[in-house]
């Protein structure tokens, strides 16, 4: 496994992330397997959020069960919408966090994260509000997701103006193939974005890459609706070739070349099999 540091934590982060956000993880199952595989394999980071349903109960129960809480990175995140409207405020922030403590069972996040912006929201307020809270040690390190980089370089921006840390990261959507349409509202994908990729690699700012295996296009060719257009069933055709004459999966041809030249894209793979985790982390080891 490869890891890479970010400012604030004791662990490095593993660039391969666990997404916790699975059916089994979401409901009340829980995949013990799948992250037993995964921490087997050196990845010590896993994604969950607040409106992932008995998603943070179920990693924080296996955390502790395995007693293993000092050695891996929590990412949890807040602030997401609901049918009231936006909720990108301090004071949301603050109730979702203490609400994510609670259901983790833990005393502080490694890493939290805003899942959702709303552009007439000040960025000022919200920088503050998470400095006061990695202050008081609720958490350690933090960032955005679903931001667009120009509203994180008008957050960070206000950050240095103001003496205080910025984003460290951003959790995006990025994949070897394009999305054709939102799925959810308020989403941000750069799959085909070369502005914002840009943006991104002359900032070495890292990214934590959400539906990086196009939410199992790129694993098993079906899937969602937002990745089924002839453009991605070529890719997925040419990504098929390659694995077959490489002796690897295709997702591992997808995670390979995804990885190509990005020296801070952490993937995010959420899976409830075993063998889906190992075969992803086997790809850092290559």
């Amino acid at each position: 496994m490869k890891y890479l540091s970010l400012p604030g934590l004791a662990n490095p982060v593993s660039r391969l992330i666990y997404g916790a956000s699975s059916a089994a993880m979401n409901g009340g199952r829980g995949a013990d397997g799948a992250l037993d595989a995964a921490f087997e394999s050196g990845v010590n980071t896993f994604d969950t959020a607040r409106v992932y349903g008995g998603s943070e109960e179920n990693l924080g129960r296996w955390i502790k069960s395995r007693h293993i809480r000092g050695e891996v990175n929590i990412i949890t995140k807040g602030c997401h919408h609901d049918s009231g409207g936006s909720r990108v405020n301090p004071e949301a922030l603050a109730a979702d966090l203490e609400t994510s403590l609670k259901a983790l069972g833990v005393d502080r996040i490694d890493i939290y994260l805003l899942h959702r912006d709303d552009a007439a929201e000040p960025v000022g307020p919200l920088i503050d509000a998470l400095n006061q809270l990695r202050m008081e040690g609720k958490i350690l390190c933090f960032g955005a997701s679903n931001w667009t980089h120009g509203r994180i370089a008008e957050a960070n921006a206000y950050a240095r103006l103001t003496g205080q840390d910025g984003f460290s990261l951003s959790s995006v959507g990025l994949s070897v193939v394009r999305r054709v349409f939102d799925p959810w509202g308020g989403s941000i994908d750069i799959s085909d974005n070369k502005s914002a990729q840009e943006w991104y690699a002359e900032n070495n700012m890292p990214i934590f890459a959400y539906s990086s295996l196009a939410r199992g296009f790129l694993v098993n060719g079906s899937g969602p609706a937002e990745y089924l257009c002839p453009e991605n069933a070529e890719r997925l055709r040419e990504l098929k070739l390659e694995a077959r004459s490489s002796g690897l999966t295709t997702a591992q041809a997808a995670l390979r070349r995804l990885l190509e030249g990005r020296n801070t894209v952490c993937p995010i793979v959420g899976s409830a099999s075993p063998e889906h985790i190992r075969s992803a982390a086997a790809v850092f080891d290559m």
